[in-house]
């Protein structure tokens, strides 16, 4: 079994019977080929392969079409499964669901909103979630190796760039551990979101968990005199300051950015 549906495997013990039995009747085919399952309060069940949206029937077939057989979740069933995936501790995980997501053990992250709670500005709880966005993370081996020959007379910067669900934290996972393993190099993973903490990383890898990326590069510089910094999706001004300064420092940087084209990539630059 690969790690996406060993993932899947493991999501679906949480739900309520009627969802595990439906989502059980895929083949393996199409449960490799699935990206997401997203879940509302009382709306259809929707899967989503690649470009491709499907609603899903009681009896496990996908439709394009909604009708009176799409599988359905009450609030009370959506509730039980959020409650389920903070492992029943929903003030331990308000930091990030503050922030729009909670991360499983198994590492894939969960997309979560409700009605925001603003104190100054700032959002500081969300209650009475309707909808959880569930991205199914794979772990693909050596499809980094064409990256990696870049580094083997260099230590350049790579910048990743594609749109949400182009495979972009994938790639990453796979050129750290390569980065570490067969290229030698000392690597500091700054993983904010805690999605890289059950896969592999290699043995030249440090991983912070949870840290801040500012503060993870700041840290990573004074202390653990990595070769490269690697971590997932640069999007603050001060992220960006972290990266500079940790590049005078002589530290290389593998990263990515959301983006579809240069075009874009050159409005972010301003």
């Amino acid at each position: 079994m690969n790690r996406k549906a060993q993932n899947l495997s493991e999501i679906i013990k949480i739900f309520p019977e009627k969802l595990k039995s439906a989502l059980s009747g895929l083949n393996e085919q199409k449960a490799d080929q699935l990206y997401e399952i997203r879940l509302k309060s009382e709306q259809p069940v929707i899967l989503v392969f690649s470009a491709e949206k499907y609603f899903l029937t009681d009896s496990g077939r996908l439709t394009r079409f909604f009708n009176s057989n799409v599988l359905s979740l009450s609030d009370y069933e959506l509730k039980q499964i959020f409650r389920s995936m903070c492992s029943y501790s929903v003030y331990s995980m308000t930091e990030n669901i503050c922030n729009g997501f909670v991360t499983l053990e198994n590492g894939c992250r969960v997309g979560v909103y409700g009605t925001a709670v603003v104190e100054e500005g700032r959002v500081t709880s969300v209650r009475n979630v309707k909808g959880l966005n569930i991205r199914l993370a794979g772990d693909f081996v050596d499809i980094s190796a064409d990256v990696c020959k870049l580094f083997e007379n260099s230590k350049p910067n790579i910048l990743i760039c594609g749109p949400p669900s182009s495979g972009k934290t994938t790639l990453i996972k796979d050129l750290c551990r390569n980065l570490s393993d067969r290229c030698n190099y000392k690597i500091s993973l700054i993983d904010e979101r805690a999605e890289f903490e059950n896969y592999y990383s290699g043995f030249n890898t440090d991983v912070l968990t949870g840290y801040p990326k500012p503060f993870g590069i700041m840290l990573s510089v004074r202390t653990l005199s990595p070769d490269i910094i690697v971590f997932d999706e640069l999007g603050t001004s001060e992220e960006a300051e972290a990266v500079l300064d940790g590049m005078n420092s002589g530290v290389s940087f593998v990263m990515s950015i959301h983006c579809d084209n240069m075009i874009e990539l050159k409005k972010k630059n301003r």
